[in-house]
Formats: C-alpha cells, structure tokens, sequence
C-alpha cells in the first residue's frame, strides 16, 4: 500500500511517498503556493510536477494508480491539490488534513504535544495535543502582521533603511545590504528608487524581496549591526509572546485556528494580555517548546531572544530547535496512528538523514 504526505508552504510544495512499512520511496519538490499573485493554473503544475516528480519510481514497486490515504496542509488553496489528483488519475482511498504547526510538531519532535513557534515565510504558534485537539493563534498573513516571520524581519529591515535614508533613523549596514541585493550597486539609493525597485510591476510589491531580505538582516547582526540585532530580538520576542498566548488560551479551553480566535475574541477578554499561567492547570509537567521552519536557521540571536522570554513565564520548558521539514509530518502522523509511539525510534531513523527546510 502506498501514501502521501504533502505540504504546501508559501515558499515550498513538498511531497513525500511512503509504503505501509514505513520506507520513503519517492519525494518531489517545487515553489511554494502564493495565494495572493500566483494563477490558479500556475498553482495547479507545480502540484502536478511535484507529485509526479515523487510518484514515478513507485511503478516499478508495484504502484497502481492507488494511494491508501494522503496526508496534507496547504497554507492556500488545498481544492486544487483534489483537482490535480482527479486530472493525473489517481484513486485516493482517504485524505486527512493536518494544520500547518502541528505537522512541524510531528517532524521536527516526533511527538503530539507541545508548543510550537513557528516562523517561516509567514508564521503562527500553537499548542497541540493531537492533530483534532490544538490551539493556533497568529498566522492572519503578512500584509496585517505575522509578526517574527521572514517577511516580518524583511519589512522591518527595509523600514529601518528608509528612516537611515530620510535621516531620522540610525545609521545601518542594512541600507548597503539593500542595494546589493536588489541588484543596485550605486551609491545613492534615495526613496523614490528604492519605492521602485521594490514595486516592480503593477503596484505589487514582491513579496519574496521581504523574505529574502530577512537573511540579509541575519548577516548584518553577525557583522554586529545594531539596528539588525533589535530586529531579531524583537522578532524573537513576539514569537514567544505568541506561543504562551497559545498555551494559556488553550489551558482556557480554547481550541480551534487563528480565524476561530479572531470571530470568538477570546484574545480581548482581559483587556491587557496576561502571559502568567496557573501552575494548576499543567501540573508538574512543562510541556516542549518547538521552533520550527527556515527563520530559525543559522538566527542565534532570535532564538536566544524567543528563550530567554519564554523562561519568564515557562523557566523549566525545553526548548528544542527543530531541523526537518514539515511535510514529514503526515509520515510520522501514520506511524504514531498505525503503530503507535514505540515505532518512532524508528521513524526517526529514517527521518534523520533527511533534514530540510
């Protein structure tokens, strides 16, 4: 028997296949699913390339045309991963949708439990306890925050140049970063240049210019930056604020998504937040702390800034950054449903060599 586990991110489509024996037979890969500037059609041939990508060695392991169940979190449009399969041909026997966070909880800690932070092109945090049993809070998209995520640090970053350029900001390496990598080596950049280097075409702003330009601002903290190095520790310490909020509101009774939260305004109860938690209502065991996706990559600076927050609040939590990618999160969903927690030593076997972002 054959299965798919698949995850479309903002900037990754991954999918995996897997057999009954828990083996990964196939993997396939391509850009990410942008829900706000890529055509539906578009969307439609990187799912298409992708699966066949990861498919096609499975026919001479006896594939037929039937997966037995797939595994799937798409950030946007999941109706057109149905679409792709019915055009290709395949039979599914099941499939089985698994929030974003959750499926990096399974990757990266090969467990159910735990607070998740999750900062990538966008982000979110949550606390899961099972895939039907979680609490996700942020994530509402770029454009009205997803505060700490790579476009967050990148529009951040770019908003620090302009103040430097108008001469009411401090002086930054990031302005020199800026120009090279939009591609503009000149000296002088003033605003109107920048305004059109960064809108290109039909008023849009790229928004992988931001992303991408989260990296830079890492590098110019490494070089000491000051203005880079607020930038992360503030990014790190709205992570943190978003992953307790998450837990104290599920320790509240809270289930559900950032859109279940936002038309319940369950965040506005208290007026002012209150990250402090009733040491009752989790006993003695703290639960794990997980950092997931690329923002957290080669970023001590904002990994220590989300830590030295959370101890606050949760001084005896663990908090573990993960490496592997989030469409491995359905293979270790199978294996924990199928075989249960005693089979994960082995999963983790597998999974080890086969880190990615």
């Amino acid at each position: 028997m054959f299965y798919l586990s698949i995850h479309g991110g903002n900037s990754n489509f991954d999918v995996i296949a897997f057999n009954e024996n828990c083996e990964i037979l196939g993997r396939g890969h391509r850009s990410g699913i942008d829900n706000c500037f890529e055509p539906q059609q578009t969307v439609l041939r990187h799912i298409s390339e992708a699966v066949i990508e990861c498919v096609v060695d499975l026919y001479s392991l006896g594939f037929s045309g039937r997966f037995e169940c797939v595994y799937y979190c798409m950030v946007a449009k999941s109706n057109l991963l149905k679409e792709c399969f019915l055009q290709i041909g395949y039979d599914i026997g099941e499939y089985i949708f698994l929030e974003e966070p959750f499926c990096y909880l399974l990757a990266g800690g090969l467990t159910e439990t735990g607070c998740v932070a999750l900062s990538s092109t966008g982000s979110c945090a949550a606390f899961c306890s099972g895939r039907n049993d979680l609490l996700i809070t942020g994530g509402y998209g770029i454009p009205v925050g997803d505060e700490g995520s790579s476009a967050y640090i990148g529009i951040r970053g770019i908003n620090m140049v302009t103040r430097a350029i108008g001469g009411w900001g401090e002086k930054t390496i990031l302005y020199d970063f800026l120009c090279e990598s939009l591609g503009n080596n000149t000296a002088h950049v003033d605003t109107v240049r920048l305004l059109q280097l960064l809108y290109p075409e039909n008023n849009y702003a790229r928004r992988l210019i931001y992303v991408k330009f989260a990296q830079q601002v890492v590098r110019a903290a490494g070089c000491g930056d000051a203005v880079a190095v607020s930038i992360l520790e503030e990014a790190g310490e709205l992570m943190a604020r978003q992953t307790l909020c998450a837990y104290r509101l599920y320790l509240s009774g809270a289930r559900g998504t950032q859109n279940d939260i936002c038309m319940n305004h369950r965040g506005r109860e208290q007026g002012i937040v209150d990250l402090s938690f009733d040491c009752s209502t989790h006993g003695n065991q703290t639960p794990g702390v997980y950092v997931c996706g690329s923002t957290w990559k080669n970023n001590p600076i904002m990994l220590n800034a989300f830590q030295s927050f959370v101890s606050r609040y949760l001084p005896e939590a663990q908090c573990v950054e993960t490496k592997r990618a989030a469409v491995y999160g359905g293979f270790v969903c199978f294996i924990l449903e199928t075989y249960g927690n005693s089979a994960l030593k082995e999963a983790a076997v597998h999974l080890d060599p086969l880190q990615g972002a």
